[in-house]
């Protein structure tokens, strides 16, 4: 469910008015980007005590005036500002307002971490911020982390990455030895820790060099371990 404002009230006034039928709600818009090349970010914003809390840093933001503040208080967060919630127009276009529910839909992947962040620090409860790989629930003492393997061009000179995973993930799929990312069985493949990237060489029974790479399945890797060092 969303609603996109109209005219005859502010945006503050018809946010209230949201949460009064739909409980705890966000804001989410186009912001303009700090960044050449790349013209509007989708943000997403909370409002608390007549203030909007903006996923961005504004003070580097084009929008028509300067009152913003680049961080906000008490919510611990480098990339992040906030406004007179009056004001919002200044910054977002687009706007639309979701309940709480529609959170994680709508909040950019690279986002993430700042979003916990705030709902940390405005007292907001949701848990729906979860590793893409084993589900746990991202809190704000955490750290999120993304797979280089899923970092994609955006059409202008910026990064889209993929759903963030926990550290305890990440780890698994980083090698301890050379650091290349890999799938979780291609990791510590021996009593060393190895990846199959630096894995010592090995051969088989005919002295024939065994060839790991990223398509190796666990059955390629066994056989591996069933070789002989060189």
């Amino acid at each position: 469910m969303n609603t996109v404002c109209e005219n005859d009230l502010t945006v503050a006034q018809k946010f209230a008015e949201f949460e009064k039928q739909n409980g705890p709600s966000f804001i989410w818009g186009r912001a303009g980007s700090p960044y050449d090349g790349c013209f509007w970010l989708n943000v997403v914003a909370f409002v608390k005590n007549g203030r909007a809390y903006i996923t961005l840093d504004l003070a580097r933001t084009r929008f028509k005036h300067r009152r913003a503040q680049s961080a906000y208080p008490n919510i611990p967060s480098l990339c992040a500002g906030c406004i007179d919630a009056d004001n919002i127009e200044d910054v977002i276009e687009d706007i639309e307002f979701h309940p709480l529910a529609d959170l994680c839909a709508n909040t950019p992947h690279a986002h993430v971490k700042n979003v916990v962040d705030m709902l940390d620090g405005l007292g907001m409860e949701y848990d729906g911020f979860r590793c893409a790989s084993c589900g746990y629930v991202f809190q704000s003492h955490d750290d999120t982390h993304y797979l280089e393997s899923e970092f994609r061009g955006n059409g202008g000179i910026g990064i889209e990455v993929g759903a963030p995973i926990c550290a305890d993930c990440y780890c698994e799929r980083r090698c301890g030895y050379c650091g290349a990312e890999v799938e979780v069985h291609q990791n510590c493949i021996d009593d060393e820790g190895h990846c199959i990237y630096c894995a010592p060489d090995r051969v088989d029974e005919n002295g024939e060099k065994i060839s790991l790479d990223y398509d190796s399945t666990e059955e390629d890797i066994k056989a591996y371990l069933n070789g002989t060092e060189v």
